[in-house]
């Protein structure tokens, strides 16, 4: 992946997220956009608490699987603010 390029992941199905993690290498600012009450996969059993974060949530292992070296956001795509928020990439953190 060149330098300086940045990925906005905006699927739901396994594929998409799949495709979207082999865009995600290190250094590619990376970020999946989660619908609200976020992605689907992360409360699939089997969970697994990750020792780094004892107090977070438990998350499936598909779930992280399909989504490591990606930042997520929850965005209301259905609303003007929410959609507007997807525009700026700046505020999703795509800049940064």
């Amino acid at each position: 992946m060149p330098a300086g390029v940045r990925v906005m992941q905006l699927c739901q199905p396994a594929t998409g997220r799949f495709g979207g993690m082999l865009l995600a290498h290190p250094g590619t600012g990376s970020i999946a956009v989660e619908a609200q009450g976020g992605d689907g996969m992360r409360n699939r059993p089997p969970l697994t608490r990750h020792a780094s974060h004892p107090v977070a949530p438990a998350d499936a292992g598909s779930f992280a699987s399909g989504n490591r070296n990606k930042r997520s956001v929850v965005l209301n795509l259905e609303h003007p603010g929410g959609l507007a928020a997807a525009r700026d990439r700046d505020r999703v953190g795509l800049l940064g």
